[in-house]
């Protein structure tokens, strides 16, 4: 889920990545925020896409208006990855990926 600073909906914000392990959050041509990947010694050939821009979504318990982007992580390899988003002057949010 993405918020704005003025707590509105993060609309039109879509990943453009660097290189394997860092992504750029990117809207209007312009970076918003940053995503790296931690990955197990060895892993080289992960990789992490969207299905497009971020849209207008409805929380389900809550009910708030957000911006949802959706990524698919794919991993190359078995081991712990974690994956950070970070808005610029916001907070970062972890994901943890255990791969058996």
């Amino acid at each position: 889920y993405l918020w704005d600073k003025d707590n509105e909906p993060f609309l039109d914000v879509d990943l453009q990545m660097v290189n394997p392990s860092h992504g750029l959050l990117v809207q209007n041509g312009s970076t918003v925020g940053q995503v790296w990947i931690d990955a197990p010694s060895g892993a080289n050939n992960y990789s992490l896409t969207t299905t497009g821009p971020s849209v207008e979504w409805t929380t389900v318990v809550t009910f708030l208006q957000t911006g949802l982007l959706l990524v698919n992580f794919t991993p190359d390899l078995a081991g712990n990855y974690t994956l950070s988003f970070r808005l610029n002057n916001g907070n970062t949010q972890n994901l943890f990926v255990t791969v058996p």
